[in-house]
């Protein structure tokens, strides 16, 4: 079994108290977390489906402290199933700071993302989706 660091998501071994790279107390800190936080931790993890799964939590959820961590997703453009599930998030959400980035969106290269940002644009002004 493969331990990683809940922080940096970096391998640790499965007795370690704290992470060789970043330091972090491992078992008590991640115990504390709230299920909202470890989900948007889980945003940086490296398996890309772990970040898709932890975005379409987060936006069922309407978690607005995850926006920030969405919006990076998005920037970052490594994935764009990534980049379609941050956008899908940030519009469950809906806060205003969401809604600003999707609007940003209608021009992305991909068309999973522009139809998010499409389908944000019917919310806001109340069109049926197609």
């Amino acid at each position: 079994m493969r331990y990683v660091c809940p922080y940096c998501w970096q391998a640790s071994a499965p007795e370690s108290s704290r992470c060789p790279s970043c330091g972090q107390t491992l078992e008590r800190s991640w115990k504390s977390m709230g299920y909202a936080d470890k989900l948007i931790r889980a945003l940086r993890h490296p398996v890309m489906e772990v970040r898709i799964r932890a975005a379409g939590i987060l936006g069922r959820l309407r978690e607005p402290r995850a926006v920030p961590a969405l919006i990076r997703l998005l920037q970052q453009g490594e994935n764009v199933y990534v980049q379609a599930a941050s956008a899908q998030a940030l519009r469950e959400i809906g806060s205003p700071k969401a809604m600003a980035c999707l609007k940003k969106l209608a021009a992305h290269p991909s068309a999973l993302v522009r139809t998010e940002a499409q389908q944000t644009s019917r919310q806001v002004h109340g069109e049926d989706p197609l």
